[in-house]
């Protein structure tokens, strides 16, 4: 089940430019990484109007006990990278958190930040960064290997 993690998602790309998930998207993860990848975050819109309540206990725990989580369907886009364009190297993202807990906006750096001491001179090297693809008005996050998310969205890298 894929759980919407973030709202209004925008990606930093390392070349400057900026990309804005479509109008009513969410950053979209599956923890099982059975219906999407789990090292990959999709952003595309869904509609939750007229969606039922369901009880889902991730979806509960990562919304919070007073949010009324609801169930969404959504056609998913193929899987396979090569039905996807490649749109760049990400060097951050923003995205917007609902729920009765951990509510707000959160921006996640993949490595651009400074680092003091010794170790100064060393920096993520590009390749390194996440990867952005699109399709057909979707967008599509794939982190690599050693990915991480939790409730509050991506952790690492």
């Amino acid at each position: 089940m894929l759980i919407a993690k973030g709202y209004a998602p925008l990606f930093f790309l390392a070349d400057g430019s900026e990309r804005r998930g479509p109008r009513g998207s969410a950053l979209l993860h599956d923890e099982s990484g059975e219906s999407w990848p789990y090292a990959s975050g999709l952003v595309m819109p869904f509609s939750r109007r007229g969606a039922d309540d369901c009880e889902d206990d991730l979806a509960q725990r990562y919304f919070g006990d007073d949010y009324v989580v609801r169930c969404a369907t959504v056609a998913l886009p193929p899987r396979a990278l090569e039905e996807w364009s490649e749109v760049g190297e990400v060097a951050s993202a923003e995205y917007r958190r609902e729920g009765s807990e951990h509510a707000g906006y959160y921006e996640h750096d993949f490595g651009h930040a400074e680092h003091s001491g010794l170790f100064s001179f060393f920096k993520k090297s590009p390749g390194k960064l996440p990867l952005l693809y699109a399709r057909r008005g979707a967008l599509r996050i794939e982190l690599g290997s050693g990915a991480v998310w939790n409730w509050r969205g991506i952790v690492s890298p």
